[in-house]
């Protein structure tokens, strides 16, 4: 009997040993389930946080996040929104329309946020708060501690990708500003060259009585007066200017071709002046673009016509250009839509365009800049009464940019030279006001260059160092500048050129 019973005391013993070991070991396959799965998200929310490194708008990071998380947190939607460091006030940038109590609250207290239809994280950028990242997801609420930091991290990336764009919008900004205005000054030069024998050719014409030639050579003088007055150095130069009077200016310009095209024109200029701050060249070249466009769209329709009209609305200038639009606006030698976009919105502008039922308008926004009341402060600064050529030698031409820049800013023209050699073949080959030369070069000392260079340069002086002096009677420049000395040269040079 006592056996019986050490038996079923065994069996049950046994039984209930087994059935602890299973529950124990499935309560072990769920938990190593749960944090495998749980490895595998926040590996995938890292992962995604490293893409959004290589996108280009904020825009592009919502759609990312959107298509993405979707797959790891279920249905889910984003939004971000922006800190104006000036304001202090959070924008909604991507995502959103408005801006939510919550999310304004999170960017106070810079900590995450949960209400019952989203989650909000802070956004930080090199330990600055820069916005905040919205997360509406259904699963938003049940997340683990590290899919939460996984997600904190994101937002931090997400700054960090908005602050590099905005670095990048900006450094392309100055090299494009940089490379129009060099490519008009080298037009301007051109055009210039082309001038004297237009004028000729209007004065020959006239006096064979050949008036068909003489107006075609007129209307090209006229161009090339435009080309020329928009490739000037002070029109490449980001400055206050009156953008009624860039209106008119650019319809005087046009009104020969649109007489001969027989194209319509409604000029409508708000009272007063519109001051805006860029670079006039630049935006007068977009706003000529968008014009041509508008005559080119209309080449084969029998009403023609161009409505131009300005006007000023919260704290900025607008400007309406509309025309009838049988034609596709993508065709023709014009620059691109998309290009001319980028050029007004490198200029802090807002774009909108609308093509619907055969008719264009576009309209381009630009900040205000100075009182509406009067265009007095708008004059630019005038040009030199005589353009002066330098030549300038120096071993590492690249130090010479500051001097150049401002050479050309007050509207001389500067060739730089590497050697002593490529200083000599210049000046036999151009007539140069003035050469100035470092002792430091290489293939020639500074005495032999300026006795061989005399005969084509009208002036020879030295590119003196920081505590480099110049002989007394020898005209010099100091690299880096020194605008007085720089100011004070151009004078001279002025009165002997």
């Amino acid at each position: 009997m006592a056996l019986q019973l050490d038996s079923s005391l065994n069996v049950t013993t046994l039984t209930t040993a087994f059935v602890s070991i299973v529950l124990a070991s499935l309560v072990w396959w769920r938990r190593f389930v749960r944090l495998a799965r749980l490895r595998e998200r926040v590996a995938r929310l890292h992962s995604l946080s490293e893409q959004i490194l290589d996108v280009d708008s904020a825009a592009r990071i919502v759609e990312l996040l959107d298509r993405r998380l979707s797959g790891i947190l279920g249905p889910c939607r984003t939004a971000i929104y922006s800190h104006d460091a000036s304001t202090g006030a959070l924008e909604a940038t991507a995502g959103a329309k408005t801006v939510p109590p919550a999310a304004v609250q999170c960017q106070q207290n810079g900590r995450p946020g949960m209400t019952s239809e989203a989650l909000y994280l802070p956004m930080f950028a090199q330990g600055q708060a820069s916005g905040v990242l919205e997360l509406r997801s259904l699963e938003a609420r049940d997340l683990q501690a590290d899919e939460r930091a996984a997600l904190r991290h994101m937002a931090n990336q997400a700054a960090i990708a908005i602050r590099l764009l905005g670095q990048r919008q900006l450094r392309d900004q100055l090299l494009r500003s940089e490379q129009l205005g060099a490519a008009g000054v080298l037009v301007s030069n051109i055009a210039s060259e082309l001038r004297p024998p237009l004028a000729r050719i209007i004065a020959l014409a006239n006096e064979h009585h050949l008036a068909a030639a003489a107006s075609e050579a007129a209307g090209a003088l006229e161009t090339l007066d435009r080309i020329i007055s928009i490739g000037r150095p002070e029109q490449a130069r980001v400055q206050p200017f009156d953008l009624n009077r860039a209106v008119s200016q650019l319809a005087e310009f046009r009104s020969r071709a649109w007489r001969l095209r027989m194209i319509a024109t409604s000029i409508d200029l708000t009272p007063g002046c519109l001051p805006v701050l860029g670079a006039r060249g630049q935006i007068e070249q977009a706003l000529l673009n968008l014009v041509v466009l508008a005559e080119q769209s209309q080449e084969d329709s029998a009403s023609r016509r161009i409505d131009i009209a300005t006007q000023h609305r919260d704290g900025r200038a607008i400007l309406a250009l509309s025309f009838p639009a049988p034609a596709p606006l993508d065709t023709g030698p014009v620059s691109s839509l998309s290009a001319v976009r980028g050029l007004i919105e490198s200029h802090g502008g807002g774009w909108e365009q609308e093509l619907r039922e055969g008719q264009a308008r576009f309209e381009i926004s630009l900040p205000l800049s100075g009182s509406l009341d009067s265009a007095s402060d708008l004059t630019p600064r005038r040009g030199p009464s005589k353009t002066l050529t330098l030549l300038l030698a120096h071993p590492e031409p690249d130090n010479l940019r500051t001097l150049i820049t401002a050479l050309g800013e007050r509207g001389h023209r500067a060739v730089p030279a590497g050697t002593a050699g490529q200083a000599l073949d210049l000046s036999s080959r151009l007539r140069f006001d003035a050469l100035f030369a470092s002792r430091s070069l290489a293939d020639l000392d500074w005495p032999a260059l300026a006795a061989r260079a005399q005969a084509n340069a009208g002036l020879i002086g030295l590119l003196c160092g920081p505590s480099e002096l110049a002989p007394p009677g020898i005209a010099s420049l100091r690299v880096p500048l020194d605008e007085t000395e720089l100011d004070s040269v151009l004078s001279e040079l002025a009165e002997t050129a």
